[in-house]
């Protein structure tokens, strides 16, 4: 034992342990679990009576012996009991909880919440009920209209002990004390007569803003189980971790359509709200037809967080919606009402509260989770955000628990908006420049795997993925050609071309990789080497692909031959194959059949040399091109004998894009030959592969094709309806497939013309437009009925 003077205090032997141990204050607090305050508190005798809890936490972050241990516990001073072994307090007979808050406004949006959580304070099970979720997302409005609904069920009462003005968790006992009216509760025994005047009532304790107070739990926790009458209402930005803790994440107000009209803009419950507070300041106004989209953007953006939403109606004096919503980011940090708390003034405010109840660690890593623009999932957290000097799976753990980040099912994650604005508003280079290369790497790196998958089987699963980060890695493009990181731009938008073409995003990756072609132009000029050839040969073959989807032969050519050109130049036989393929599509286009014939030989030469998944893609899809070739060259033949090996191909890997370009041919091929049976059968099974990979531009084609079956078959109205629903496809895809038509423009018109004869004008046009009116799902249950999908099936697994 340390030297102290017979009869010392708690105090004096805690501080002569920690000093023989050679324990800074802080040192002990972490290996005892508790904080530094705490021990400050202790060792100043501010708190004489610590609990058994606190002191045997206290012997083993000092590592002290049995007899130590049993030397300090003597030291804390004993509490007077009664008879029976009670605490005897001087609490009052009668107790006098504090009164609810009166809140100034409705509340709006929560009626099923509210009656939900009523219920559940009423059940025999419910002990602590935590409302948590994101700052200003309503917790504490939520909680004061809950307990006065739930009121009747606890006859000592309901107390509201509002925690946000502490910060030593030491208080808050004391602060429960007050709030259930016990006079004089500062003293040492607090924790005893708190317990004892609460030990018989059935009473809600609601205590509001616990998440900076965490290291209290642990007494309130003590006080629940010697009170089996209270029960514990919290509100926190983090889950209380009590034991029996029933938590209730309080999301965001729905909000409406962004294209939604006024009244359901205005019944939402987000825009309820904003119509309801911007009412308050502007009597009358309205969500009217010429604002509704407005409102409802300025929701969105929002993201349904009721203090937001709030702050943004208040400047409805002033603003329009229109305007309101160019301007959030300053309405977001403009005065709100001076009743609020000083941290609930702004939503700036707001979130840097719940920053500054991180530790170092978690704050790095939500200022980096601004790098994403949409959902991520952990692979994405560590490759963007981690930098093996942290825990990344442990921050983002305290990052969900105190709301700032959101999980969704399948291992998914995000940030409401203006948390992931206010996020970005944090992250400065050098920081930034890092986070947003790694950030590029990551999704270049996801891409190249999609492109490889698109090629085989799991072609539906890549599709998918891709779909889930789609937004991520067009930002990863406009991010590195911002930063003149070149090389990644243009592998990231050869590599996100097809998925744009399959998910009809060809106008908007037109516009940006041709962006790219530019700046990589200009840098060549500048700079003509090696690296900057390469460069643009990448972003020009990417650019051809969406430009002849765009309906653009003319451009799709130029941007191929600057491929081939450049590939040739750096010695890039991937990009030469690639683009070479794209000019015999350009050349068939224009008819030059000997062009595109040599064309087709390069790109099978490149193909062949090739590793990439894609290469065995571009083999088949050759073989596929030169059956259209030859049969167009009158070699019919020839043609099948070239399409079958591609279909080969394609069905050895599970290609549904190459197998359904090979069942094109081979349809038409039928079709020609007047085989109706044998061409209904290939389209339709083309059909349904294009369907399943959601590629409306083929789906739109082989309905068109379609059309000349039926017209042949006598079934004109049916024609009519496919060439209406064709061409409302067209029209969603970007493209009115001009330039890339699986027939040709002039057999189309035959069949639309003979059927349109045969029908007569009026009655061909309402076909037509019940035609248009057809969502994809119905056209394909017209095309092929459910019976047809599983011959498709057969005839995939029989290789037919």
């Amino acid at each position: 034992m340390p030297a102290s003077p017979a009869g010392a205090s708690f105090a004096e032997l805690l501080r002569s342990l920690r000093e023989r141990a050679g324990f800074t204050q802080e040192e002990l607090a972490e290996r005892s679990g508790l904080t530094p305050h705490a021990i400050s508190a202790l060792e100043r005798g501010a708190r004489t009576r610590p609990y058994p809890h606190t002191v045997r936490a206290l012997g083993d972050g000092l590592g002290l012996t049995d007899a130590e241990q049993a030397a300090l516990r003597a030291a804390v001073p004993r509490r007077s009991r009664g008879p029976a072994g009670d605490v005897v307090t001087s609490a009052p007979a009668g107790l006098r909880p504090s009164a609810l808050p009166m809140p100034p406004t409705a509340l709006v949006g929560r009626e099923v919440e509210v009656a939900e959580l009523t219920a559940q304070l009423g059940a025999a099970d419910a002990r602590v009920v935590t409302l948590t979720g994101i700052g200003g997302v309503g917790k504490s409005r939520l909680a004061v209209e809950v307990a006065a609904r739930a009121a009747a069920a606890f006859p000592d009462g309901v107390a509201w002990v509002p925690l946000a003005a502490l910060t030593d968790p030491t208080l808050v006992i004391p602060a429960v004390g007050r709030g259930v009216g016990l006079a004089g509760g500062e003293g040492m025994d607090t924790p005893a007569a708190v317990a004892g005047a609460l030990r018989h009532a059935r009473l809600l304790l609601v205590v509001d803003n616990c998440e900076h107070l965490l290291d209290a739990v642990a007494d309130l926790g003590e006080l629940l189980e010697r009170c089996p009458g209270v029960v514990l209402l919290a509100t926190s930005r983090a889950a209380l971790r009590l034991r029996g803790e029933q938590e209730h994440p309080v999301q965001p107000l729905a909000v409406p359509r962004r294209s939604a009209r006024a009244q359901e803009v205005a019944g939402s419950p987000a825009g309820a709200l904003f119509l309801a507070r911007a009412r308050a300041v502007a009597p009358a106004f309205d969500v009217d037809e010429g604002n509704a989209t407005a409102v409802a953007q300025v929701c969105a953006r929002l993201a349904g967080i009721p203090l937001a939403l709030e702050l943004a109606a208040a400047k409805v004096r002033l603003l329009s919606p229109a305007v309101l919503l160019t301007r959030l980011d300053a309405a977001m940090a403009g005065g709100g009402q001076r009743d609020l708390p000083s941290r609930q003034r702004t939503l700036t405010a707001t979130l840097d509260w719940s920053y500054q109840l991180l530790g170092d660690d978690a704050r790095t890593l939500l200022r980096r989770l601004g790098a994403f623009t949409g959902g991520f999932d952990l692979d994405a957290v560590e490759a963007v955000a981690g930098d093996g000097e942290r825990d990344v799976l442990s921050c983002l753990a305290v990052l969900v628990e105190h709301s700032l980040v959101r999980v969704h099912p399948g291992g998914r994650y995000d940030l409401l908006e203006p948390v992931a604005q206010y996020a970005r508003s944090l992250l400065h280079d050098p920081e930034r420049d890092l986070v947003h290369a790694a950030h590029a790497r990551h999704y270049l790196a996801l891409a190249e795997r999609a492109h490889d998958g698109y090629a085989c089987a799991d072609q539906l699963h890549w599709l998918a993925r891709v779909e889930l980060d789609e937004d991520d890695a067009a930002l990863a493009v406009e991010r590195s050609l911002a930063r003149g990181d070149l090389r990644t731009a243009a592998r990231l938008c050869w590599e996100l071309q097809r998925y744009w073409w399959f998910r009809q995003r060809v106008p908007f990756g037109r516009r940006l990789t041709e962006r790219v072609v530019a700046a990589a132009a200009d840098r060549l000029a500048a700079v003509p080497d090696a690296a900057g050839a390469a460069d643009l040969a990448v972003a020009a073959n990417a650019a051809g692909c969406l430009a002849l989807a765009h309906d653009d032969p003319e451009a799709a050519g130029g941007h191929w031959e600057v491929a081939v050109d450049n590939g040739r130049r750096v010695g890039d036989v991937d990009v030469v194959a690639h683009a070479s393929s794209g000019l015999a599509l350009v050349a068939m286009i224009r008819g030059d059949l000997a062009a595109a014939a040599g064309h087709l030989d390069v790109a099978d030469e490149g193909a062949a040399r090739g590793t990439r998944s894609c290469c065995a893609w571009l083999l088949s899809m050759c073989a596929i091109w030169r059956g259209t070739l030859l049969r167009a060259a009158g070699d019919e033949a020839g043609a099948v004998r070239s399409t079958e090996r591609g279909l080969a191909s394609a069905r050895e890997r599970g290609d549904r894009l190459a197998l359904s370009m090979a069942l094109a041919g081979l349809g038409h091929g039928a079709l020609q030959a007047g085989d109706l049976p044998e061409a209904r059968r290939r389209l339709e099974a083309g059909f349904e592969l294009s369907y399943e990979v959601g590629d409306v531009l083929n789906v739109a084609h082989f309905a068109q094709s379609l059309v000349v079956v039926e017209v042949a078959a006598g079934e004109h109205e049916c024609a009519a309806t496919l060439a209406g629903a064709a061409d409302a496809l067209l029209e969603v895809s970007g493209s009115q497939g001009g330039s890339y038509r699986l027939l040709s423009q002039q057999a189309l018109d035959e069949a639309c013309g003979q059927a349109r004869r045969a029908l007569g004008e009026d009655a061909y046009d309402d076909a037509a437009d019940r035609g248009r009116a057809l969502e994809l799902h119905e056209l394909r249950e017209r095309v092929v009925p459910r019976s047809g999908r599983l011959r498709v099936v057969e005839q995939r697994r029989a290789g037919a």
